[in-house]
């Protein structure tokens, strides 16, 4: 499925270098880190989904890590 692979979660391709998808990493982080999320005064409904999506992203950039070492 879409939502285990990693490279599909982070938005990069298996090819690209462990840099490349670092800042695809460090880019959907920002963008769905929950604490910042809140600061924003964001609606609790949309704080749990981003919650979720950051375990995704977290386990897919641990997943990646492991591949590319």
């Amino acid at each position: 499925s879409d939502k285990l692979n990693p490279y599909i979660v982070l938005e990069s391709k298996p090819d690209e270098d462990i840099r490349a998808i670092r800042k695809k990493y460090l880019k959907l982080s920002k963008e769905h880190h929950p604490d910042l999320l809140i600061s924003k005064g964001v609606p609790t409904e949309i704080i749990e989904e981003s919650k979720k999506k950051m375990r995704a992203i977290n386990l897919a950039w641990d997943q990646v890590q492991k591949l590319k070492s």
